[in-house]
């Protein structure tokens, strides 16, 4: 079910440029966003056809990435280690890494890039602390068949919840639904046609739109049918406190995780690989070994203050939306 909105710097690094055909349900370019809080005048609207900028994004299957990079990996000098659990971890800057397993497997590297999730092993193992918070919600993903604009992607606010649609298809959306646990339990026990007429109502009501603002509202898609399961995972922030320690450093959801709002997962990921992957890249064309882990210290420079930037955004507009104080209402329309 998970889709992915992912910027050009992300498809250029993955080589997925080349790939991608509009006729594909699994791809799809959308040429802008609109951002809205119900009941409220004011809204936001990024559109590339504005600036004749190409497409804003283009939102990807999780399958059809996947099968892509297993693809672009068979003629490289990749091995695939398929082990038990992870039992120990020698880690001496400087000296490389030496990683036991529970099946008496044992591998030694100048260098670990661990990308083994929010709850990363390699983290616990080598002593690197985690903070973060629970965000109290799910986030409901569905596929839907939808008629109506769709080159747009889409984020409504509502008090206690954020309800974001990208564009599939022609006639094909992926929602993101974050909502609190009570309203939860009600949406994922309705059928499906009281979970369409749930999810209409949400989202055509745009109550006070004004009008007089420089770009037009763009009506969002109607849903008229539900292609998929619903199902949920709950919404958490996270960071390590640091990217690196010794020879091993984290990238993607093991160094870090945000509120899905602004579908910008994958895509700070991704950039964390493409600094690491410049680093390792000077580092071997001056003949060194990437053993001497110091240029590490330059990807935990680069990419946390990239990637706290971006969190601060996100909890920036969690504020200004996130609420029903009408004074914060007021400031941000």
């Amino acid at each position: 079910l998970r889709v992915y909105a992912m910027t050009k710097h992300s498809l250029n690094f993955l080589g997925l440029n080349n790939k991608l055909n509009d006729e594909n349900v699994l791809y799809k370019n959308f040429r802008g966003m609109q951002i809205w809080k119900d009941n409220r005048p004011s809204y936001l609207t990024f559109d590339t056809m504005n600036i004749g900028n190409g497409p804003y994004g283009s939102i990807v299957n999780e399958n059809f990435l996947i099968s892509h990079l297993l693809e672009q990996i068979k003629d490289r000098n990749v091995d695939f280690l398929i082990s038990d659990e992870l039992t120990n971890i020698h880690n001496e800057q400087g000296k490389g890494v030496d990683l036991e397993f529970a099946d008496k497997q044992k591998i030694e590297a100048g260098l670990v890039v661990a990308s083994d999730g929010g709850n990363s092993i390699v983290a616990k193992k080598i002593g690197v602390y985690k903070y973060g918070s629970s965000h109290n919600q799910r986030g409901l993903v569905a596929h839907l068949q939808t008629y109506g604009h769709n080159d747009f992607a889409f984020q409504k606010f509502f008090n206690k919840e954020v309800l974001g649609i990208l564009p599939m298809s022609y006639n094909r959306s992926s929602i993101v639904w974050s909502v609190e646990p009570d309203y939860y339990e009600k949406i994922i026990n309705l059928d499906e046609s009281e979970f369409i007429d749930e999810l209409n109502t949400k989202v055509q009501s745009q109550n006070n739109i004004s009008v007089a603002q420089n770009a037009p509202f763009i009506k969002p898609p109607i849903f008229s049918k539900l292609l998929s399961k619903r199902v949920a995972f709950p919404l958490n922030t996270m960071w390590l406190e640091t990217y690196s320690k010794g020879n091993v450093a984290f990238i993607g959801d093991a160094a870090h995780s945000i509120h899905p709002m602004l579908g910008q997962g994958l895509n700070l990921g991704i950039s964390d690989a493409s600094v690491l992957d410049d680093l390792i890249t000077e580092q071997l064309s001056r003949g060194a070994n990437i053993a001497q882990s110091y240029y590490l210290d330059e990807y935990k420079v680069r990419s946390m203050a990239k990637n706290q930037a971006f969190h601060g955004l996100v909890e920036m507009l969690k504020i200004m939306y996130f609420n029903d104080n009408r004074v914060i209402d007021g400031v941000r329309d």
